[in-house]
């Protein structure tokens, strides 16, 4: 498992006996599977067990090894492996002949994976691509040969440190012509690298102590076998599918907010990223009709418009609603009516309530204290003594 790839007949008799073990087959007899095995091995916060594929599972073992290499290590491994198998002047130069080791040979076969997951922090620009086939640094886990752009032959060998001009500028005129707006805007909010910035550096997977994590390779390497999905909003074909674009920018969902902001309002809230536009909608104070106010209409709207891109995606059946803001506002007065159910009998009711002093029996004295605390963490408190008549005997604070 930790030192090299495990044969697929190996893996799949393994992972054949956890399967009986869990169903409660024996030889002789076999269970009901009420639950399938690609359901068990996902994640408990997708529905699933936990369980972790095997085979994945040796993948990320096999990459934590080749992650110490790549970052120079010197531990006695790495230095005997690098001094056996090194081919070329750098660490990220490996290759695999025939006679070479299992282990070394596992870790060349999976070494794209390292450079696919790394995202590379722009220093000097000098050790990362800039069109960028394997390398990650626009933002973490989008890569540009997923996109399907037609980059000339001429600008694909650029380094990163060689898009910025004499001025120390992103030369964005360059990166024009063959990406698209969204990421040319990821681009310019990227600090141009700089000589004196130091080295190009690459995380990949790393805990908070800065080791790398098998647990946290897992996840991706799961999502990479198991999804190729494009990076590009299926609807528009030339815009990244970030959260903004889904929820703000596309042409989906972009009538929807057209019928329920209000025109004077749509300046801020068309500008901005995600968080400002989160804090723009959470704070404006505004009430619409029904007296709601305008960041629940919203909360409502957002709710929706996931919901409906995620059912165009998934059911085949489904048909957006041809009124959309209609659908919301039903829904914001569903909302407005069993809220105000929810809090019927719940209001409090003022009782006045006249208060007076009781005297002791006759031969007895009554003692009343009281006592507060300020916000400043001072306290003090006082009583009196009086006798059955009313008269003052004592008292103190």
């Amino acid at each position: 498992m930790m030192t090299s790839i495990i044969p697929k007949a190996c893996v799949d008799e393994i992972q054949k006996m956890q399967r009986r073990f869990i169903w409660g087959d024996t030889e002789h007899s076999r269970k009901y599977h009420a639950i399938g095995w690609d359901i068990m091995t996902k994640p408990k916060d997708c529905g699933g067990l936990g369980l972790r594929r095997l085979t994945v599972m040796n993948k990320a073992c096999i990459l934590k090894l080749g992650r110490k290499l790549q970052t120079g290590s010197q531990e006695f491994w790495c230095n005997v492996m690098w001094g056996k198998y090194r081919r070329g002047s750098t660490n990220n130069n490996v290759v695999a002949k025939t006679l070479d080791s299992h282990l070394w040979k596992s870790i060349v076969k999976l070494w794209p994976k390292l450079d696919e997951l790394c995202f590379w922090t722009i220093r000097d620009g000098k050790s990362v691509d800039c069109y960028w086939y394997s390398q990650v640094w626009i933002e973490e886990g989008l890569r540009v040969a997923d996109l399907n752009l037609n980059i000339p032959d001429s600008l694909r060998d650029l380094k990163v440190t060689q898009l910025v001009d004499d001025e120390g500028r992103w030369k964005l005129e360059v990166l024009a012509a063959c990406l698209p707006v969204s990421l040319l805007h990821m681009i310019a909010a990227i600090p141009p690298p700089e000589e004196s910035a130091g080295a190009d550096s690459a995380y990949c997977m790393e805990d908070t102590a800065g080791n790398f994590s098998i647990s946290a390779m897992y996840h991706p390497l799961y999502r990479f076998d198991d999804s190729n999905g494009s990076a590009m909003c299926d609807f528009c074909g030339d815009q990244v599918e970030t959260i903004l674009h889904v929820m703000r920018d596309c042409p989906l969902v972009m009538p929807l907010w057209l019928n329920l902001v209000h025109s004077n309002m749509r300046r801020n809230f068309f500008t901005g990223n995600t968080q400002q536009w989160i804090e723009f909608n959470l704070n404006v104070d505004v009430r619409e009709q029904f007296d709601v106010e305008c960041k629940s209409i919203w909360a409502i709207s957002c709710h929706f418009a996931w919901s409906w891109r995620n059912k165009e995606k998934h059911e085949v059946n489904f048909i957006r609603p041809t009124a959309p803001a209609m659908v919301v506002m039903n829904a914001v007065r569903s909302y407005v009516v069993a809220d105000r159910v929810l809090h019927i009998g719940k209001e409090s009711r003022k009782v006045e309530k006249l208060i007076t002093w009781k005297p002791p029996p006759v031969g007895w004295v009554r003692l009343n204290t009281d006592g507060a605390h300020s916000e400043d963490g001072s306290i003090g408190c006082g009583g009196i003594i009086r006798g059955s008549d009313g008269e003052w005997l004592g008292g103190f604070a």
